[in-house]
């Protein structure tokens, strides 16, 4: 078994959430501590398929299909391929996923056109801790450009 300890997700200056990972190779039980809202450029699919309960808090998902309200208690079904962003997440959020195997790369969605994860953030760079500030682009060591 692998452990990860609250990896924070996004700029290391303002991580968006922070995940604990528990991985027994052909799933996975995570928490995720939510701290803001993740990327609205573009909706983003998974590498695999999940199950999230919310646990504290909530926050609305976008989809194709729209909106839809997760608050306390609120559980969902994902497969890996579906495509969403998280949004008006509430202060203090935390929820715990199952999580199936990789079973795909993952990425963002631009113009109903899959743009895997490293080449998105390499030509759209990351969201900025401020949305109103201009997209980060970083080196691969982490430097910004």
């Amino acid at each position: 078994m692998k452990i990860v300890w609250r990896q924070p997700g996004g700029l290391v200056e303002c991580p968006y959430f922070k995940r604990t990972i528990f991985d027994f190779k052909f799933f996975s039980i995570r928490i995720h501590e939510w701290l803001a809202d993740d990327d609205h450029r573009h909706m983003h699919d998974h590498p695999n398929w999940f199950l999230t309960i919310v646990l504290k808090g909530g926050y609305v998902d976008i989809s194709d299909n729209g909106e839809d309200i997760l608050s306390l208690g609120s559980f969902r079904f994902r497969k890996a391929d579906y495509r969403h962003m998280v949004t008006k997440v509430k202060p203090g959020t935390i929820t715990f996923l199952i999580a199936g195997p990789m079973s795909r790369r993952w990425g963002f969605w631009v113009n109903g056109k899959l743009i895997k994860r490293d080449k998105y953030f390499i030509t759209k760079g990351h969201h900025p801790c401020d949305p109103l500030d201009e997209p980060v682009r970083l080196k691969p060591g982490g430097k910004r450009l």
